[in-house]
């Protein structure tokens, strides 16, 4: 069965592993803007924010993590795909809350709060 939540579980598992096995690919996705918190799991969220720190070699090597991370991937030659998944997912999440928020607003009739949640949404991707 489908989660209702925007999430995309195996582009995370499989980014992770893409990453860890091209530790270059790991500044080519920061810099399209991937954080930690786009994770919907929030241990592959720990788990990029420890990559983007110990993404030297010296860190890596002995690193049973590293290679656990290597092991559970598939080899994926664009793992900029996999991170512009994850964006997606996150942005949809936002959106949701967002329109919570702005209903959550209407029935208490809140208008400050209801302006906040539509310039909220009016950012979507």
């Amino acid at each position: 069965m489908r989660s209702l939540v925007p999430a995309d579980p195996d582009a995370e598992r499989w980014l992770l592993g893409a990453l860890a096995y091209r530790p270059p690919n790991i500044s080519v996705v920061a810099a399209g803007g991937l954080e930690p918190g786009h994770f919907y799991d929030p241990a592959n969220g720990q788990l990029y924010a420890w990559l983007l720190q110990n993404r030297s070699e010296k860190t890596r090597v002995g690193d049973p993590r590293w290679q656990a991370l290597i092991d559970a991937a598939p080899q994926v030659s664009r793992p900029d795909l996999y991170a512009a998944q994850i964006l997606l997912a996150a942005a949809r999440r936002e959106l949701l809350v967002a329109a919570r928020d702005a209903q959550a607003a209407i029935l208490a009739g809140d208008e400050d709060a209801l302006d906040q949640a539509v310039a909220r949404l009016e950012r979507r991707p």
